[in-house]
């Protein structure tokens, strides 16, 4: 059964909005939920663009949007309340359209929502585009980071060998390794030279026995020869 919009959501947007108070006291929180008088003139301008509109009307319409705001929101709270649920969604503010007898209003909302909701769709995948290719491009940047200091490292490495090539080169050349003697090949070497050396003097010997003997008997003949004649 349908409540009529002076019914029971009317009295819960009072309350809600004055707390039971005087009429003072529930227009001035009435006020409070009043939307900007600028948003108001331009959707005035915009649904009657060859009519003018006054100061005083424009301040009476946005009250009234502020009014119809509070009835609307109660209706909506009543239904979030009969579904145990504390937050007011928009499935709630088609029910409350639909209790006030505001059907006529429920294509426009329903084509808005449809809307709204896509836009926020593509939002949030551009969003997580974007923070997918954020967090790639940073991984890249730390490999690449990775792979130069690699690089430095390997070319630090090569500098310092040059530099030790460059040192050695302007001491001149390394000089060779000297090989340890070997005890036993010495031993060898010794006796091989001795026995030459002894062979040596043997021989020596002979030559001498037999060069004086024959240097004599050519001076005793040869003196002979001198004798003779």
């Amino acid at each position: 059964m349908s409540v009529a919009p002076s019914d029971t959501p009317s009295r819960q947007a009072s309350s809600s909005a004055g707390g039971g108070g005087g009429g003072g006291g529930g227009a001035a929180s009435t006020t409070e939920f009043e939307p900007p008088l600028a948003c108001v003139r331009r959707l005035l301008k915009n649904s009657l663009p060859a009519c003018n509109v006054g100061k005083d009307a424009s301040s009476a319409f946005a009250r009234a949007c502020g009014i119809f705001v509070i009835y609307l929101t109660a209706c909506a709270n009543d239904f979030a309340r009969e579904n145990k649920r504390q937050t007011i969604t928009a499935n709630d503010i088609m029910a409350a359209l639909t209790e006030l007898d505001f059907d006529e209003f429920t294509p426009q909302l329903s084509a808005f929502l449809e809307q709204h909701r896509t836009e926020e769709k593509k939002k949030k995948r551009e969003k997580d585009a974007k923070k997918a290719a954020a967090e790639a491009e940073a991984a890249r940047a730390a490999d690449a980071l990775r792979s130069r200091k690699r690089g430095g490292g390997d070319d630090d490495d090569d500098d310092d060998g040059d530099g030790d090539d460059g040192e050695s080169g302007s001491e001149g050349p390394l000089p060779k390794k000297r090989h340890k003697p070997n005890p036993l090949k010495e031993d060898y070497d010794d006796d091989d030279a001795t026995e030459k050396l002894v062979a040596g003097d043997e021989d020596g010997e002979d030559d001498g026995e037999d060069h004086p003997t024959g240097k004599d008997d050519d001076g005793a003949s040869h003196a002979e020869d001198e004798v003779e004649e």
